[in-house]
C-alpha cells in the first residue's frame, strides 16, 4: 500500500530507467519486475505511465552502457537521512553496475546480514549466523573515522559472560542480560532502557537521522558491557535539544520562533492537522493518538493560506467555481419511522424526509513523508514478542487502526427538512420552483423582496416558519448543521457562521488511508499488530483471523457453547420505503451484508405475533416464525409470505410481502439471521397496526340508492327480502358507507336505522345494524369521511414452487438467478383507500 513514497526494484534487464529530468522512475507495463533485481529508486511516480511508455518508445540511442547510465541521473538522493542507506553505509550518487546506492566505506566490507560495514581483516562479524566465531558473546562498537567522523567502522569482537551465567555450548546458549540492562528489541544485547534509545526497535530508536551504538565496560565488571545508543546527525546538521531530532547548522529561526526547543507540535494545532492523527476505518472518525510527527523547516505554504504548513504536505487548491455545489435529494420515507414502533396513518401516509446539503471543496491534501511521532514510538517501545493481543488492541484503540494519507478539506452546510405527508413536501416544493422563477409568492410567504437567484431551498422553510404560516403548524421542521466557516465566494450557505468559528477549512472526507502497521519496520512487531488489527476489526479482538474465519480464544464462547468473537451484524427490519401498508398486507425489507471475514449468514428467521391489547405489546395472541430459506424461498410453506425482491450482485435489500393480515390489528413482525453453527444474531423488530377495512364507495352510493327504492313506498315480501340479504351481506365498513350516502340523500323521508326497522321489522334490522359495532372507534370515524377514494397499486412478487433449496453453502450473490428457475415473477394488485379531498392533505 502507498506510503507516500513509491519504490520500484528491478534489473537493467527486465525494466528501463527514465532520466532525472522526468523526476520519477516506472518500469513499462509490459515489462515484468524482479524483486530479486540490483537497482533501487526512492522517487516519487507523478506522471502517467502512458505518457511514460510513448517517451521510452521515443527516446534516443546510446553509443555505450555507460552514457547511457551517465543520462539517467543518480541513483539515490543522498541529501537527506543519508539516502535510506542503513548504519554505517556511504550514500553514493554515482550510478554503477553493481551498486544500490549504499557502499561501505573504502577498506571496510558488508556484513553478512547487510546490517553495516566491519573491517575483516581485524574483526570477526557478529551476523555471520555462527556468532562471529564467538564461544560465548559477540561485541559491537561504533568507532568513527579519524578522518572523516560522520562515517563510523563497527568493531565486532568476542566477550566473555558473568561467572554465574549459563555456559555456552558450541555458541549456543541460554542469555540474559545483566542487572539494571534490558534486552535490545532484535536480542542482539543489552542496554539501559533509562538513559538511552534502542535502535533496534524498527523505530531506528526514534532518532530523526542516526542512532549510534558504543560499547562501554562495566566499572566493577570490565567483562560485561552496556551498549550506550544514542542520536546522531549526518553532515550539515546539529542534534536538537529533545536528542532526537536534527536541524540545519544553517537554519535560521522563524520569526518568533525558538530555535533551542524543536519538540514535537501537537499537529491539531496546525492547518490540516488530521493528517498526523490515526485514522479509525470502521468508525470513520480521526483516532485521539497522534501517530506522525511534523517539522517546519521548509516554507511550505499553499495559495490562500496565510500560515505555514507542515513538512510533508502537498496542497492542492481547487478553483473557485467548483467550490460551491449544491445538492438535495429525493423526498424518501423517513428512515427512523419504518423501524421500531411505527403509528402509521393510512389519512396521511408516511412522514416524509429530504436532505438539503451545499458542500465547498476547497484543498485536495496529500501526506507524502511519514516520519512516527515520539508518542507512537513510545507506545510501541513498550511492546515486543510476549505482548499479550489486548495490548496491541489497546493501542489501535488510542491510535487507531490506519493513518491518512490523502483527503479533502473545506466546508460543508447541511439540513434535513422533515414532512408529515409527501403532498406537503410536493406542494411547498412547487411554490420554491415558482419563486426561483421570478413568480410571486403564496400570500403566507415573505420571500416577494428576495433575489430569486439566492433564494436556496432551506431559506425559503426559514422563512415561512418566521412568518408563522398555517403550513409549518402542519408538522413541517427543519434542522441544519455546519462544518467550518462559509466561504465568501459561495453564496449558497444558509447557516451565517458565528465569528468565534474558526475561518480554517475543516476535513470533509479522508480519500485515502494505509493500515497503521506499514509505518512499524521491525518484522515481528508489524506481524503482531497486523494481526491485532484484524482481530480487532473481524473478530472483536478476542480470536485470530485464519483466513476468512475467526479462531476464537478459549474465553469467547456463550453458554450455548457457540462462539461469540465473531458477532453476527444485527439486520435492521423496517417497512418498505416504496409500498405502505394495506389493511390486509405489508411489505418488509432488510440489508443482507456479511463481513469478508468472520461470519457467513445462511439464513434468516422471520416471527410474525399478533398483538391482541393495544396498551401492552407483551401479550400475544398468534405466532408464526418462518424460515426464509427452508419456507418461503423454497415455497414450501409460504402462501401468505412471498419474496418481492432478493439481493443480487449489485442489489443487497431483500423484499419480503406479508399477506393474509387482518384490518385495523397490531401485529409485530422479529427478524434474525442465522449462521451455519446455529448462531442467531439480535434480533429487529417492526410493531405496526394495519389500517382499517377497505371500502368501495362509489359501490356503497349504488346500494344506498337501491336500499331507497326497495324502501319507498309499498314494500312487498320480495323487496323487503332482496333488501334484507343485499345488507347482511355487505360487512361493517360498507355498511357504514351506505347508512352515510342513504342519510345524506334520503334522510328526509326517514333515517335509515328507522326505515331498516319499519320495513324489514326489530328482528332482521336488529341483525344487520349490529354489524356496525364491529368496528374501532378510529375507523368508525374515518367511515364518516365526506368523500373515500379507492386506488390500487401493483406489486411484483416470486411465485415459488417447491425445491430443494438447502441453506448451506447458499450464495446469496446468486440467489436471484437461482430463484428465476423456480420462481415466475407474478403481480398483486393491492387496495387503498384515500379519506377526505387530497388537495386538502
Amino acid at each position: 500500500m502507498d506510503t507516500g513514497k513509491d519504490r520500484f526494484t528491478y534489473t537493467l534487464g527486465e525494466g528501463m530507467w527514465l532520466p532525472l529530468s522526468k523526476s520519477f522512475v516506472i518500469p513499462p507495463a509490459e515489462l515484468a519486475i524482479n524483486p530479486s533485481a540490483k537497482c533501487k529508486t526512492d522517487m516519487t511516480v507523478m506522471e502517467d505511465a502512458v505518457e511514460v511508455r510513448e517517451e521510452l518508445m521515443t527516446s534516443s540511442s546510446f553509443d555505450s552502457l555507460e552514457v547511457l547510465l551517465d543520462s539517467f541521473g543518480p541513483v539515490r538522493d543522498c541529501s537527506k537521512d543519508n539516502g535510506g542507506c542503513s548504519k554505517n553505509f556511504r550514500c553514493i550518487s554515482d550510478r554503477k553496475l553493481d551498486s544500490t546506492g549504499c557502499v561501505c566505506p573504502s577498506g571496510l566490507s558488508p556484513m553478512k546480514d547487510s546490517s553495516g560495514c566491519y573491517d575483516r581483516h581485524i574483526g570477526v562479524d557478529c551476523s555471520d549466523g555462527f556468532n562471529g566465531g564467538c564461544e560465548q558473546l559477540c561485541l559491537q562498537q561504533m568507532a568513527p573515522f579519524p578522518d572523516d567522523p560522520t562515517l563510523y567502522n563497527i568493531l565486532m569482537f568476542c566477550g566473555t559472560r558473568s561467572p554465574d551465567s549459563p555456559t555456552c555450548v558450541d555458541a549456543l546458549c541460554l542469555c540474559q542480560c545483566p542487572s539494571g540492562l534490558s534486552p535490545m528489541k532484535d536480542s542482539s544485547g543489552c542496554y539501559d532502557r533509562h538513559i538511552g534509545v534502542d535502535c533496534s526497535d524498527g523505530f531506528n530508536g526514534g532518532c530523526e537521522q542516526l542512532c549510534l551504538q558504543q560499547m562501554a565496560p562495566f566499572p566493577d565488571d570490565p567483562t560485561l558491557y552496556n551498549i550506550l545508543m544514542f542520536c546522531g546527525c549526518i553532515e550539515d546538521y546539529k542534534l536538537a535539544v529533545d536528542g532526537r531530532s536534527c536541524q540545519l547548522i544553517t537554519e535560521t529561526c522563524p520569526e518568533g520562533g525558538d530555535c533551542g526547543e524543536s519538540r514535537e507540535l501537537p499537529m491539531n494545532q496546525t492547518l490540516f492537522g488530521e493528517m498526523f492523527f490515526g485514522y479509525n476505518n470502521h468508525s470513520k472518525e480521526v483516532a485521539s493518538g497522534q501517530v506522525l510527527k511534523g517539522t517546519f523547516r521548509q516554507n511550505n505554504f499553499a495559495r490562500g493560506l496565510d500560515q505555514q504548513l507542515p513538512d510533508g504536505l502537498v496542497v492542492a487548491t481547487v478553483p473557485l467555481e467548483n467550490q460551491c455545489l449544491e445538492e438535495i435529494s429525493e423526498p424518501t420515507p423517513d428512515p427512523d419511522f419504518l423501524t421500531g414502533m411505527v403509528n402509521f396513518s393510512e389519512v396521511s401516509g408516511y412522514p416524509v424526509l429530504q436532505h438539503w446539503k451545499v458542500r465547498s471543496v476547497m484543498y485536495h491534501i496529500k501526506l507524502n513523508q511519514a516520519a512516527v511521532s515520539q508518542a507512537f514510538s513510545n507506545a510501541l517501545h513498550s511492546l515486543d514478542g510476549a505482548t499479550s493481543r489486548a495490548d496491541f488492541v489497546a493501542l489501535l484503540d488510542q491510535f487507531g487502526n490506519h493513518y491518512i494519507q490523502e483527503a479533502i478539506y473545506g466546508f460543508e452546510e447541511s439540513c434535513s427538512i422533515w414532512y408529515p405527508n409527501k403532498q406537503v413536501q410536493r406542494r411547498l416544493w412547487l411554490e420554491y420552483q415558482d419563486i426561483s422563477k421570478g413568480n410571486s409568492p403564496s400570500d403566507e410567504s415573505e420571500e416577494r423582496e428576495r433575489d430569486p437567484k439566492v433564494l436556496t431551498f432551506p431559506e425559503y422553510i426559514a422563512s415561512l416558519s418566521d412568518s408563522g404560516t398555517k403550513r409549518m403548524a402542519a408538522g413541517v421542521r427543519m434542522e441544519c448543521q455546519s462544518k467550518g466557516r462559509c466561504p465568501s465566494s459561495c453564496p449558497l450557505c444558509h447557516v451565517t457562521s458565528s465569528p468565534d468559528t474558526p475561518a480554517e477549512p475543516v476535513l470533509l472526507e479522508v480519500t485515502r488511508a494505509a493500515p497503521i502497521y506499514e509505518l512499524v519496520t521491525n518484522n515481528q512487531t508489524q506481524r503482531l499488530l497486523q494481526e491485532a488489527t484484524m482481530s480487532s476489526l473481524w473478530c472483536s479482538g478476542t480470536g485470530d483471523v485464519i483466513e476468512d474465519w475467526c479462531r476464537c480464544d478459549s474465553t469467547a464462547f456463550g453458554a450455548d457453547g457457540l462462539p461469540t468473537c465473531a458477532p453476527l451484524p444485527q439486520p435492521v427490519l423496517r417497512l418498505s420505503t416504496a409500498h405502505e401498508p394495506s389493511s390486509t398486507l405489508v411489505v418488509l425489507e432488510w440489508e443482507h451484508s456479511e463481513p469478508p471475514i468472520g461470519v457467513q449468514i445462511v439464513d434468516y428467521l422471520i416471527r410474525q405475533e399478533k398483538v391482541t391489547d393495544r396498551m401492552d405489546h407483551s401479550k400475544v395472541e398468534t405466532e408464526t416464525v418462518l424460515s426464509f430459506v427452508d419456507d418461503i424461498i423454497s415455497g414450501a410453506k409460504s402462501p401468505c409470505a412471498m419474496p418481492s425482491q432478493v439481493p443480487d450482485k449489485q442489489l443487497t435489500t431483500i423484499s419480503l410481502i406479508i399477506r393474509c393480515l387482518e384490518p385495523d390489528t397490531i401485529y409485530m413482525f422479529t427478524l434474525w439471521g442465522v449462521d451455519n453453527t446455529g448462531r442467531r444474531s439480535r434480533p429487529s423488530d417492526v410493531i405496526v397496526k394495519t389500517p382499517c377495512p377497505v371500502v368501495d364507495d362509489v359501490k356503497a352510493q349504488e346500494i344506498a340508492d337501491k336500499i331507497y327504492n326497495l324502501f319507498n313506498g309499498y314494500t312487498s315480501g320480495k323487496e323487503q327480502q332482496t333488501a334484507y340479504n343485499t345488507l347482511l351481506d355487505l360487512g361493517s365498513p360498507t355498511l357504514h358507507r351506505v347508512l352515510y350516502h342513504y342519510n345524506q340523500h334520503y334522510e328526509s323521508f326517514g333515517e335509515f336505522t328507522w326505515r331498516c326497522e319499519d320495513e324489514l321489522g326489530p328482528r332482521k334490522a336488529g341483525l344487520i345494524l349490529s354489524q356496525l359495532g364491529d368496528l374501532s372507534s378510529w375507523c368508525d370515524g374515518l367511515l364518516q369521511e365526506p368523500k373515500i377514494g379507492l386506488r390500487r397499486s401493483a406489486l411484483k412478487y416470486l411465485g415459488c414452487r417447491y425445491s430443494e433449496i438447502r441453506p448451506y453453502g447458499l450464495d446469496w450473490s446468486e440467489l436471484s438467478r437461482d430463484l428465476r428457475k423456480t420462481c415466475e415473477e407474478q403481480t398483486l394488485s393491492i387496495p387503498y383507500n384515500d379519506y377526505g379531498d387530497s388537495k386538502d392533505i
